[in-house]
């Protein structure tokens, strides 16, 4: 290595570096010029010194060549091996090479380069081997990494560590500037080593036993770098604070890029030109050095990765100070030693007081009394004596107080910074716990929704936004897994991608058996719906495919294509039959008359064609009675429905000769989207653009039943036996509906974009969709099914849970039952078949509490440790309404309405009565505290709570609405809430229960909430009631977290789980759904999620 990175300085000049002459006088050797001999030629040439090999020439000082080497014993390494110059071995030069080797080996620090070895050649040319570096000059190092201040600082500590142990050995340097810092990189860290002890002087010992002396005249070391008492010729007494001067103009270089005295200034007046200003002129403070730059101050700026403003600003202040200081003419006012410098660069790195300080009026007085000795002496000697002892004792007492002032200052300000930051940090915390709870909760909503409207990737990339670690999938909220089951959740019989090409038809046979679909590309495709896979595909026509038709009796398959051609395959050996010709252009529409002799088709030429299948012949053919519409055509083929335009209306020709006018269908608020006729051609199902699905009966022409969608219907698919239709809109979902009541029996979520083809079975059991994304389902419309839904006779007021978690419990009043599901399987056993009553469990699982609203209402208390069931007691009770049966946490006591408006508080073990709460009429509602301590009641427009051994009225509260019908306490018990009769769910602080106050209602509902439910953890309440939506809430938190549009009717009553796994929800519309949140296995098998921390 050879370039100006190499160690130990390796430059050519080395030996202008030692001994500058500013009139370039040459050094006088005391001994002849040196001369080449064969042990540098070797030398040069790779040869051998001892046990190191040279590999190559490091550089060349003026006394002295460094080589890097190759140690070879006992270990092998790398080093630097310094060699007298051939020929250079005078006196003076071998006593500085000696002093120089000597130096290095008193020394033993990190960041100092390592004496290894020494010796002489065999020519008697001393040697020593150091330990090699490679590296940078410090101030290159730090802009070339651009290093900011605090680690230029950092980077200097070291360098002041090492000359300070260097002092401490008695050496001084005598030469410290950036070239003689290299920066290494050990470990992916920088480590400065300081080099080249070239012209060291020992203060306390000998370094040699050849004397050492300096010429008179000459100037030792680097002028840039200089003391002053190093530049003046008459100053003999060189010590450790000379290196502190050096160390102080490494620091100004490190901060502004620049020397305090600019080197060609410096260099161009001679020797004596060089004393005078180092010795007398002040150097510039580096920010007004830095501020002096120009441009150049960029450059400076951006490689310490800051501004020229802010780092001349951060100069100004006190960072100055300290360089300032080291760099004093008088060497007494500069820091004492290198550790007092470090400590004082440490001071400013952690903000304490610095030791430095600017000069001080008092020093320029002084500077300035010496330069005019004579003027000045004679007058201001009087009075330098008669107050000299006044300043001195001033000035020291002033500097005691100030300093403790700013010590206090300091202090007060780090402890008032350190609570303002703890401060900050808390909110900081709280803020971004917050944020992520509100981006949850959002998520939650917008997941619902998405499910709710058949988007299930959307939902699905919501709940993925929140997934914990796999180790916390078991601490999953209730919600999202709730969610996540419900946008994973398969109702399909199986389905599969059809390829590239758009699905242009899809056809069930009878029984459905096989399915038939073909694609854009004409192919006909034929799929074995038991076996579940694809059984054959037909051979390619002429012509692209694209109307399919099975015949009711499974025995043919018609397929029509782009040509006009319509072609019978029978579908048990799956051979073509015959092929129909008749129409010009694309067959669009084809369907077997219920006769199974007959079939109809539809052509882009804008034509029906009928034709008999025992001669395979057209029978006859008609036009299209109207330009530019839609045609339709009944299985029978008695009718034709003509639609679309700009009419919004339907027009109904028999298909006979002339196409006679039967009926016309009122205009529409939308234009009409599709026309499907019933197999008997009695009724047709009409879509139209304002979002409805009507059934209209034919003869007379009038509206039945009419199925309103939110968004626009596109396809629409009825069974052969008319009972069940499927509707399929925008929003990706497919419904299923009883055709003659109305009733919406399955919603069927699966397809993430729209739905492009429906076709249902002859008896409405199967179902087959398509989608734009090319991918093909095959359903089932049984609603029975359905696992997480269970029928109901009737509809279902009243619902509750055995705790054993496997026992539900349902009332019935239009029917006067009470039904109990068994959970695992889905059945129910009528359980009392002659009355309405409200059922409860207690928490133990012994009693089943019946409240019959018989005449007289009673309450009955029935066994359930044996087998049947065993009624064990009959109590007194009063009419009411609400959700008023309660058991007490520890099953001990049951309240119920008793006669003469007062809740009874009745003991199950002692079986007799532990009193009475007054004043209750009918509409009443009640909750036990988690341990049984409190009881709340809510009654029309007031809510209380009582203390229950007692019967002492603790605290009420007046709602401002009636009908209070359901209430619960939270977890802790430090909150209770309440179902509101004005759409509200009310919560009340009861920290106190004798002193509660409001806290801000939870408000969503848009219509009287008929019962709240507390989920056993605490962490989520469910309500629901009029508006038929099921809304779960963070109590605690008073934020919605979802609402689902549970059922078509009210929802009447709720129940959790014991586990909270689910929860389930009756219904006016006899159905009682079952939200079962995903289990931590079925949440493994596809990837977890959670709720974050609040």
């Amino acid at each position: 290595m050879k370039d100006e990175t190499s160690m130990f300085g390796a430059k050519p000049d080395r030996l202008d570096r030692l001994v500058f002459h500013a009139l370039g006088q040459q050094e006088q050797e005391d001994e002849a010029a040196p001369t080449a001999s064969l042990d540098a030629i070797l030398e040069q040439h790779g040869g051998q010194i001892g046990r190191y090999k040279l590999l190559s020439v490091l550089g060349e000082g003026g006394m002295g060549v460094v080589h890097l080497a190759e140690q070879r014993r006992p270990i092998v390494r790398r080093v630097a091996l310094k060699v007298i110059k051939p020929g250079m071995d005078s006196k003076r030069v071998v006593a500085r090479f000696e002093a120089e080797r000597q130096a290095l080996a008193l020394l033993d620090h990190p960041n100092i380069a390592r004496v290894h070895d020494a010796g002489t050649t065999k020519n008697g040319r001393p040697y020593f081997v150091m330990e090699y570096v490679k590296g940078l000059p410090i101030t290159e190092h730090c802009d070339r990494h651009k290093l900011t201040v605090e680690d230029r600082l950092g980077l200097f500590l070291l360098v002041c560590h090492a000359v300070h142990h260097a002092h401490q050995k008695g050496i001084i340097h005598r030469d410290i500037k950036p070239s003689n810092i290299l920066v290494a990189t050990v470990d992916d860290r920088a480590v400065p080593k300081i080099i080249d002890f070239g012209i060291a002087k020992a203060v306390s010992q000998s370094l040699t036993g050849k004397t050492l002396f300096t010429e008179q005249g000459q100037l030792v070391g680097t002028p840039e770098y200089m003391s002053p008492e190093q530049a003046d010729a008459a100053s003999e007494d060189i010590d450790t604070r000379s290196d502190i001067y050096s160390l102080g103009v490494v620091l100004y270089q490190l901060l502004t890029g620049v020397l305090p005295f600019d080197s060609d200034t410096l260099r161009e007046g001679g020797i004596d030109h060089v004393r005078k200003v180092i010795c007398e002129q002040d150097p510039k403070t580096p920010s007004t050095r830095l501020s002096s730059l120009g441009e150049e101050a960029e450059t400076v700026a951006q490689k310490r990765q800051t501004d020229v403003a802010s780092l001349t600003r951060r100069l100004g202040r006190e960072l100055e100070w300290i360089p300032l200081k080291a760099v004093r003419k008088d060497r007494t006012r500069r820091y004492r030693s290198a550790a007092e410098f470090a400590d004082d660069i440490e001071n400013y790195l952690r903000g304490a007081p610095l030791i430095a300080g600017p000069e001080s009026m008092t020093y320029r007085v002084g500077k300035f009394v010496r330069r005019h000795r004579a003027p000045v002496i004679a007058i201001a000697s009087i009075a330098v004596v008669l107050i000299l002892a006044t300043i001195v004792s001033t000035i020291l007492y002033v500097r005691a107080t100030s300093a403790e002032k700013i010590s206090q200052a300091q202090r007060d300000n780090a402890e008032h910074a350190r609570q303002v930051a703890e401060q900050e940090r808390g909110r900081a915390d709280r803020e971004a716990s917050r944020a992520r709870r509100n981006a949850y909760v959002s998520d939650m909503s917008r997941a619902a929704h998405a499910w709710e409207t058949g988007d299930l990737s959307r939902a699905r990339t919501l709940l993925s936004r929140h997934r914990p670690q796999s180790s916390q999938l078991g601490e999953a909220s209730f919600e999202w897994r709730l969610l996540w089951g419900l946008a994973h959740e398969e109702k399909t019989l199986f389905g599969f991608h059809a390829g590239a090409e758009p699905v242009a038809s899809v056809a069930l046979s009878a029984q459905a058996r096989f399915l038939a679909w073909c694609d854009d590309g004409g192919r006909v495709r034929i799929v074995d719906l038991e076996m579940r896979r694809e059984r054959l595909v037909l051979p390619s026509p002429a012509s692209r495919i694209h109307s399919l038709a099975f015949s009711a009796n499974g025995q043919w398959l018609a397929t029509g294509g782009d040509d006009g051609l319509i072609t019978l395959w029978n579908v048990s050996t799956w051979t073509m039959e015959a092929s129909l010709e008749g129409h010009r252009g694309r067959v669009s529409h084809l369907s077997f008359r219920t006769d199974e002799k007959r079939l109809v088709s539809l052509g882009a030429d804008e034509t029906v064609r009928i034709w008999d299948l025992t001669v395979w012949a057209e029978v006859s053919a008609y036009a299209n009675p109207e330009k530019d519409v839609k045609l339709s055509v009944s299985a029978d083929g008695r009718l034709l429905g003509a639609f679309g335009g700009l009419n919004n209306t339907v027009r109904f020709y028999g298909l006979e000769p002339n196409l006679p006018l039967r009926a016309t269908l009122p205009p529409q608020k939308g234009i009409i989207l599709s026309v499907e006729f019933a197999a008997d051609a009695e009724s047709a199902i009409i879509s139209a653009h304002d979002s409805s699905v009507t059934r209209w009966e034919l003869d007379p022409l009038q509206p039945r039943t009419t199925y309103w969608q939110k968004v626009l219907v596109y396809q629409v698919a009825l069974s052969a036996d008319g009972r069940i239709l499927a509707t399929a809109g925008g929003d990706n979902l497919i419904k299923v509906w009883d055709v003659a009541s109305g009733q919406e029996l399955r919603v069927l979520r699966g397809h993430t974009v729209a739905v492009s083809h429906l076709c249902l079975s002859a008896d409405g059991r199967t179902l087959v969709s398509a989608d734009v994304d090319n991918r093909i389902k095959v359903w089932t419309t049984d609603p029975t099914g359905e696992t997480n839904v269970l029928t109901h006779e009737g509809i279902v007021v009243y619902t509750a849970v055995a705790p054993e978690g496997e026992l539900l419990a349902t009332s019935n009043p239009n029917f006067f039952t009470v039904d109990l599901w068994d959970l695992r399987s889905g059945a129910a056993k009528r359980f009392v078949a002659d009355a309405k009553a409200e059922p409860a469990f207690s928490p133990d699982g012994k009693w089943l509490a019946l409240r019959r609203f018989t005449d007289p209402v009673e309450v009955e208390l029935w066994d359930r440790t044996t087998t049947p069931y065993r009624k064990v007691q009959v109590l007194p009770c009063a009419f009411a309404i609400g959700h008023q049966l309660r058991f007490s946490p520890d099953s001990r006591i049951l309240v119920f309405r008793a006669p003469g408006e007062v809740l009874e508080l009745w003991d199950t073990v002692a079986r007799q009565s532990l009193g009475q709460l007054p004043d209750h009429p009918p509409h009443c509602g009640t909750a036990f505290s988690s341990d049984g301590e409190f009881i709340a009641t809510g009654s029309d427009g007031r809510i209380r709570i009582w203390h229950v051994r007692s019967r002492e009225l603790l605290a009420a509260m007046e709602e401002q609405h009636d009908k209070v019908r359901s209430l619960c306490f939270s977890s802790d018990d430090n909150m209770l809430i309440a179902a509101s009769g004005n759409a509200e769910v009310r919560r009340w602080d009861v920290t106190d229960p004798e002193n509660p106050h409001p806290l801000s209602p939870l408000r969503g509902h848009t219509a009287v909430v008929h019962q709240i439910a507390l989920s056993p953890d605490g962490k989520t309440l469910a309500s629901g009631g009029e508006d038929s939506t099921l809304r779960l809430w963070d109590p605690l938190a008073g934020q919605e977290l979802m609402t689902l549009r549970a059922h078509s009717a009210v929802i009447a009553c709720l129940a959790w789980s014991p586990d909270g796994q689910s929860l389930y929800t009756g219904s006016g519309d006899a159905t009682i759904r079952i939200w079962r949140a995903a289990t931590e296995r079925e949440v493994t098998v596809r990837g977890g999620l959670g709720r974050p921390d609040d």
